[in-house]
């Protein structure tokens, strides 16, 4: 309960910078999705017909807001100073990985708000929803980890922000090293495979990074 009052406390001293990724899913996401109908002239099959480049735009836009949040969140590993003053007091063992995991749920429930509104003129939005909370899961996991690893919140947010862009704009073609699949590929195998296999790594990661932890504050 104490780790849920204090990340309450991490996001309300956000102020302005907390409503960027609401304002990406609730209102550039859905922007966009309107254009894509508009541009067919909102014919009676548009919300089929738009699927593909909205399923893009989901991956494209929803599951970096999780790095954003992370990286706020575990601002005080930008500054050394500040670190070794908090792990002096021995306050930080264990609270992070608690802290990475709420914060992975709390981008579920803003994912999950927005596909059940989805789900009213799509379908498929599950397995949309599975597909897109195991790969913030996954960006979480490896910022956790790198940040154990280097002490640093910046490396790991530009590592994941590079890959995204990379992925999602530019290479966009399927290969082993892309965690995003276009609509046309989703299938059960597919989900089963390709993210259960993202999922046991995240938990891998989670894992590692505690021991690191735990490590560091023995010493």
């Amino acid at each position: 309960m104490d780790n849920l009052r204090l990340l309450y406390f991490e996001f309300k001293n956000m102020r302005w910078k907390y409503f960027v990724p609401l304002i990406i899913i609730y209102i550039m996401v859905p922007l966009l999705s309107i254009r894509y109908a508009a541009t067919i002239n909102f014919v009676s099959d548009a919300a089929t017909l738009i699927v593909p480049p909205v399923y893009t735009d989901f991956e494209r836009y929803i599951p970096i807001i999780a790095v954003w949040y992370f990286t706020l969140c575990f601002r005080e590993y930008s500054n050394q100073g500040a670190l070794e003053l908090v792990k002096a007091y021995g306050v930080k063992q264990k609270s992070d990985l608690i802290k990475t995991i709420f914060i992975w749920l709390h981008t579920v429930a803003l994912v999950g708000v927005l596909l059940i509104g989805y789900s009213f003129y799509m379908d498929n939005m599950f397995v949309m929803f599975v597909k897109i909370i195991i790969q913030m899961l996954f960006y979480l996991s490896f910022q956790y980890f790198v940040v154990k690893v280097t002490n640093s919140v910046l490396v790991p947010a530009i590592i994941i922000t590079t890959y995204h862009l990379i992925f999602n704009f530019v290479y966009t073609k399927i290969s082993i090293w892309n965690i995003f699949i276009y609509y046309n590929e989703i299938t059960k195998s597919v989900l089963l495979n390709k993210y259960g296999l993202l999922a046991l790594m995240s938990l891998a990661m989670l894992i590692v990074g505690m021991n690191i932890d735990r490590k560091s504050y023995d010493e």
